[in-house]
C-alpha cells in the first residue's frame, strides 16, 4: 500500500513575508485555508514556491502597477455605540422625569448645537417606551415590626409609671399615667425657669398634663395605623437571624400552626430549628442571605438538613406585609398619567413604571446607572421598535394621534 502524499497547508506566517504580504491573504475553502492574491484575484496551491513564483509571473506585475497607483478610498468607521448610549441615556432621563413631549424636540437640538463634535442622535419617544426592565423593593420584614412597635413604646414609658409593664393593644393606657412623669430636659429646663419667675403650681399641672394628654393622643393614633395582623408580625420576628441563631429561642409551633396542617412535618421543621444555632453560619448580617444559605446547606452526605425549615421560613418572608409600595406606585402613576395626559398609552404607562420601580431598587437614577451593552445593541433594530403582542389593533393605530395630545 503507498505511503499517502502529505499535503501542504496554509501558514499564517506568509502573511508577514516582505514578498508576500501586499497581496497574499487566506481565504475559507472546504479543505480549510487556502491562498489568495489580492492583485489577480486568483486561488493559489499553499506552496511557498508556488506563491513566490505567482509573485514574479508576468500577469501578476502587470495588475500590481495598475492596481497600485490607484488612490484609495479611505472610509472612516462610524462608531454607533457611543451614539447608542447617548440616545439610551436621554431615553432613561426621559422616563425618570416624565419629559415625554420635549424628547422629540430635544435630540435636533443636541444635533444642531454639536454637529461636528458628535454622532447624529436619532431621539424621538418610540426609544422611551421598549425599556422595560427591572422589579420592587427589598427589606428585612423580621426587623419590621420592631421598627413600628419601637416609637410607641418610647412614647409609652414617657407618661406611665416604671413599675407597670403596658401592652397598648390589650390595656387602657390612661389608667397607667404617671402626672408627675419626667417629659424631657428642654421641658422640665423651661418649666423650672417659669417657676423661678412666679410660675403658679396650679398651672404648671395644667400644661404637665396638656402635655402627657398629647402623648397619649399621639399613641392611640399610631395604634389605629398599625396593621391589623401586628401580632402575627411580632411572631414572624422569631425567625431573623439573631433570633434564630440563639440558644434560648422561642419555638415556632404556635406559627407553623397556621400554615402547616402536618403534625410529621411540624415535629421535623421543629427539631430543625433547635439544630440551627449548632452550626456556624456566613450569612448572619441578613435574614434573607441567612435563610437562603440554610436552604442551600448540604451535610458530608449530601443531605440538606435545614430544608424543611428553610423552606417555612422562606414561605413567611414572602408574605405581604404592608401596601406601602402599592400606594407609592399608584401615586407615580397618578403623576405620570394626569387629566393632561390621560390618553397616554397603557404600553408606555407600564415602561416608565417599571424603569422607576428598577432604578428605585438599584439606589440609581438616570444619571449613574450604566446602560447594558446587549441593551444598546438592541437600539435601531427591529426588534426593539415591534410593537406588544397584546395591545389591540385600535391601540396600534391611535398611538401617534393619542401621544401628539399630550401636554407636558
Amino acid at each position: 500500500m503507498p505511503k499517502p502524499q502529505y499535503s501542504q497547508k496554509f501558514r499564517d506566517s506568509w502573511l508577514q513575508d516582505p514578498d508576500l504580504k501586499e497581496w497574499l491573504q487566506a481565504v475559507e475553502s472546504t479543505t480549510g485555508q487556502v491562498a489568495k492574491c489580492k492583485f489577480c484575484g486568483t486561488i493559489l496551491r499553499s506552496h511557498y514556491g508556488d506563491l513566490k513564483t505567482h509573485a514574479l509571473s508576468k500577469k501578476h506585475q502587470q495588475n500590481r502597477k495598475v492596481i497600485t497607483k490607484q488612490p484609495k478610498l479611505t472610509f472612516k468607521k462610524e462608531s454607533t455605540d457611543n451614539k447608542k448610549k447617548d440616545e439610551a441615556r436621554v431615553a432613561l432621563f426621559t422616563a425618570m422625569h416624565t419629559s415625554i413631549r420635549t424628547v422629540d424636540h430635544l435630540g435636533e437640538v443636541i444635533n444642531h448645537s454639536h454637529e461636528k463634535e458628535i454622532n447624529k442622535m436619532q431621539m424621538h419617544r418610540t426609544k422611551c417606551t421598549v425599556n422595560k426592565m427591572f422589579e420592587s423593593k427589598n427589606t428585612d420584614h423580621t426587623l419590621l415590626c420592631g421598627e413600628l412597635t419601637n416609637l410607641i413604646d418610647t412614647l409609652v414609658t414617657k407618661v406611665t409609671l416604671p413599675t407597670h409593664k403596658i401592652d397598648i393593644f390589650t390595656q387602657n393606657i390612661r389608667d397607667y399615667l404617671d402626672q408627675r412623669c419626667y417629659l424631657g430636659f428642654r421641658f422640665e429646663k423651661h418649666i423650672q425657669e417659669m417657676k423661678e419667675k412666679g410660675f403658679p403650681r396650679e398651672e404648671e399641672e395644667v400644661l404637665r398634663n396638656r402635655c402627657i394628654q398629647f402623648i397619649v393622643c399621639l399613641i392611640d393614633e399610631i395604634k389605629n395605623r398599625l396593621p391589623e395582623n401586628i401580632t402575627l408580625m411580632k411572631q414572624i420576628s422569631r425567625i431573623s437571624v439573631e433570633k434564630a441563631l440563639h440558644h434560648n429561642k422561642e419555638n415556632l409551633v404556635d406559627i407553623m400552626a397556621r400554615f402547616v396542617t402536618s403534625t410529621e412535618l411540624i415535629a421535623k421543621i421543629d427539631d430543625q430549628w433547635q439544630q440551627i444555632h449548632l452550626l456556624r453560619w456566613n450569612e448572619t448580617k441578613d435574614t434573607k442571605n441567612f435563610w437562603s444559605e440554610v436552604l442551600k446547606f448540604k451535610d458530608a452526605q449530601g443531605v440538606a438538613r435545614f430544608q424543611e425549615l428553610a423552606t417555612f421560613a422562606i414561605t413567611l418572608l414572602v408574605l405581604p406585609h404592608s401596601n406601602a409600595d402599592v400606594e407609592r406606585l399608584f401615586s407615580s402613576m397618578n403623576i405620570i398619567k394626569n387629566k393632561q395626559r390621560n390618553r397616554m398609552k397603557i404600553t408606555l404607562l407600564k415602561s416608565i413604571l417599571k424603569i422607576r420601580c428598577g432604578m428605585q431598587l438599584m439606589g440609581k437614577c438616570c444619571n449613574n446607572y450604566e446602560i447594558p451593552l446587549n441593551l444598546i445593541k438592541q437600539i435601531g433594530t427591529k426588534e426593539s421598535y415591534q410593537s406588544d403582542k397584546d395591545n389591540s389593533k385600535a391601540e396600534n393605530e391611535s398611538a401617534d394621534s393619542s401621544e401628539d395630545d399630550l401636554l407636558m
